[in-house]
């Protein structure tokens, strides 16, 4: 499944990472729709938000701006129904983990707003010709690890 999905937060329940350790909260989404056809989509999704030191901010700003929690005791979250019904657009792409795909929530967003949408061929191209001066300029000011490395015969 992938593009964008209306879904309601269902369940939530504190989690840890297996490698790291890592704790989130592991939120369990049912999507509705698909955003942009409008076509109808049940189907049950898993996210979670990261309280590692590095992502402690950007998972408490989708709770309290994206998701309308206003609570101020993380437990709370931890199980029960506190945040059951609330909505969002999330992101949704497929990967690949131990050679089986599943479908991986990137962005969970604030209902709203205006989608965007798909550039036909002809503007991507141009838009291509037009930026390929640009791109070519950034490559030769920022050469990458290999062409360093090959540089100083590493």
């Amino acid at each position: 499944m992938v593009g964008t999905f209306l879904a309601a937060v269902t369940a939530h329940v504190f989690k840890e990472s297996k490698e790291k350790g890592t704790p989130s909260i592991n939120i369990t989404f049912e999507t509705s729709e698909n955003v942009e056809t409008k076509e109808p989509i049940i189907k049950k999704v898993y996210a979670d938000l990261w309280l590692s030191e590095k992502a402690q901010d950007r998972s408490l700003e989708t709770l309290i701006k994206t998701l309308g929690w206003n609570g101020d005791d993380l437990n709370e979250l931890n199980g029960g129904d506190v945040l059951a019904g609330k909505e969002a657009w999330l992101v949704l792409e497929e990967e690949e983990y131990e050679g089986k795909p599943y479908t991986k929530v990137k962005w969970i967003n604030k209902i709203g707003g205006k989608m965007s949408k798909p550039l036909d061929e002809a503007k991507a191209k141009s838009l291509s010709d037009k930026l390929k001066g640009k791109v070519l300029a950034y490559k030769q000011n920022n050469p990458t690890t290999e062409e360093v490395a090959d540089s100083l015969n590493l």
